[in-house]
């Protein structure tokens, strides 16, 4: 028991942000099957963390949508002037923003890339 305290210890750290990971550590450290739930314990968080992804992704894409909506929804015709100028000088500088975006993952990925060869 002591050596599988010892090996999860690092996971159990990592888990402690919520108190449902560590009361499943507990269990598990507990159990008769300790493979079989550590894998069964490990798909439910990755399953979890997946869907937590996938909404927070869902909901920053939302946001590009509803904010000038709701801008144009709250000032009515006033709006119109300030998300028309918005909108030319996207159109005008959309080759430097598109190098900038692609720029910003590109580094983004390359020290992902250098932090996991260490």
């Amino acid at each position: 028991m002591g050596e599988l305290l010892a090996l999860l210890l690092p996971e159990m750290i990592g888990l402690v942000v919520t108190p449902a990971a560590i009361a499943g550590c507990v269990l598990l450290l507990q159990s008769r099957r300790p493979i079989a739930n550590a894998l069964a314990f490990g798909g439910a968080f990755l399953l979890v963390y997946t869907q937590v992804g996938a909404a927070a992704l869902l909901i920053a894409a939302t946001v590009d949508f509803v904010v000038p909506i709701a801008i144009y929804l709250v000032l009515g015709e006033r709006a119109e002037a300030g998300l028309g100028g918005a909108k030319q000088w996207m159109l005008r500088n959309n080759r430097a923003m598109s190098i900038g975006v692609l720029f910003a993952f590109g580094a983004l990925f390359t020290i992902r890339g250098i932090a996991n060869l260490t």
